[in-house]
């Protein structure tokens, strides 16, 4: 419903019908009416425009072709860490159901005998990322998820909307998608004025946090075949066959937008609808350039929280990463506000990950750090400030308490 053409999940999944290293589900719109006897009722209410989405589980998975009995996990939270203190079979001391769906809810087999020695491997550096792959991934279908991610604008899939599966009696993991109705959203989003996406949140370096795409795309042959793959994705979603299945759902779903009850939920007026569905199709080009720009971009890296020494205020940060291998240097800026109007430290030219500045009165701060690499392209931090008007990129907030001690605000998220 927040979705303002009320088609992007379907038309997602309608596109990886024709992608033979992903598998899609099946979908329809519904006119949905309900009689809720739960409430006295006895007659059919409308509860307007749905898109139904195959419940993925074991049926499912049986009704595609695969195996029923296997495992699969839908992806709730899961950066591919080892997570020794979650991740663990259900026969061993201190298993806990909620706190291993919190990261991975079961769809399948109970036993994680197998994605616990996937993570064990993918999380030992001594073993080559290629031998990782030839052992617990297929590959190619990897590959062709994160190009049709990255072609659509699908963000929101760094760790989390897609499902892991492996059939019984094989070590090899797919990936399946899941939840699409982010995509293609560049143009409403600049309609809106929203600014919930930018900065790193797009191509490569949008996956760049998840330790199974960062070990990826730091291999050259890897970052070759994904660009193959997103060369291919790219021939196959064109402007012709885009705009002829987005036409078929326009016409049929856009009389019910201004109907109630679809009509409560804030309906882009009917320009405004023409506009964005006419600009899907170029979203694809965009998206391309996108991706482009990020291999030439160093790669985004947490902030530490800052610590005081004696009467200085320290800064720390990981190292970013350059594709190309550039020397990267960062910029450190300190305010009173997030929009950095009040800087109180500036420093510009820093070759190591970290900095001091003089301990500052109480109160609230916050740290933006920047990486930039030899040709001149810069990549903020993964933090991000959240405001009503949406995210400020690159940095963190925090307080200095009256008693000389540092604290964190509840509302920095990275």
């Amino acid at each position: 419903m927040s979705e303002g053409l009320r088609f992007r999940n379907k038309l997602c999944y309608d596109l990886l019908k024709g992608i033979p290293q992903i598998m899609s589900l099946r979908t329809r719109f519904v006119h949905l009416y309900v009689k809720d006897t739960t409430s006295g009722k006895d007659v059919f209410e409308d509860y307007g425009l749905y898109t139904q989405v195959e419940q993925l589980n074991k049926t499912a998975l049986e009704a595609h072709g695969l195996q029923k009995n296997g495992q699969l996990y839908k992806v709730n939270y899961f950066e591919f860490y080892r997570y020794e203190d979650t991740i663990m079979t259900e026969d061993t001391p201190g298993f806990d159901l909620s706190k291993f769906e919190e990261r991975l809810e079961i769809k399948g087999d109970h036993d994680h005998t197998k994605l616990i020695q996937m993570l064990d491997d993918l999380n030992n550096y001594s073993i080559p990322v290629s031998d990782v792959l030839k052992q617990h991934f297929d590959e190619e279908n990897l590959l062709y998820w994160m190009a049709f991610q990255i072609l659509v604008g699908n963000s929101d899939t760094q760790s989390r909307n897609c499902y892991l599966y492996s059939p019984t009696n094989s070590p090899i993991w797919y990936i399946l998608p899941w939840d699409n109705d982010g995509s293609f959203f560049n143009t409403e989003w600049a309609l809106k004025k929203n600014t919930n996406r930018g900065s790193w949140e797009v191509g490569v370096s949008n996956y760049w946090g998840n330790i199974l795409f960062q070990r990826c795309l730091k291999s050259r042959s890897f970052r070759e075949k994904l660009n193959d793959a997103i060369l291919d994705l790219r021939e196959y979603l064109n402007k012709d066959m885009l705009t002829s299945k987005i036409e078929s759902y326009k016409n049929v779903l856009k009389p019910y937008l201004y109907l109630m009850p679809d009509a409560e939920y804030e309906p882009l007026t009917s320009e405004q609808y023409d506009q964005i569905a006419a600009s899907l199709p170029d979203e694809i080009e965009k998206n391309y350039q996108l991706y482009l720009e990020s291999l030439e971009t160093p790669m985004p890296f947490y902030i530490g929280v800052p610590t005081i020494d004696g009467d200085k205020l320290k800064f720390n940060w990981d190292v970013s990463y350059d594709l190309d291998a550039e020397d990267i240097t960062y910029s450190v800026e300190v305010a009173g506000d997030y929009l950095f109007r009040d800087v109180i430290y500036q420093n510009t030219t820093l070759t190591v990950p970290e900095a001091e500045m003089d301990l500052p009165k109480a109160g609230q701060y916050f740290v933006r750090v920047r990486a930039t690499n030899t040709s001149g392209k810069t990549q903020d931090a993964f933090d991000y400030y959240v405001t009503d008007e949406g995210k400020y990129y690159g940095m963190r907030c925090f307080y200095i308490t009256e008693d000389s001690t540092v604290e964190e605000d509840d509302y920095e998220e990275g």
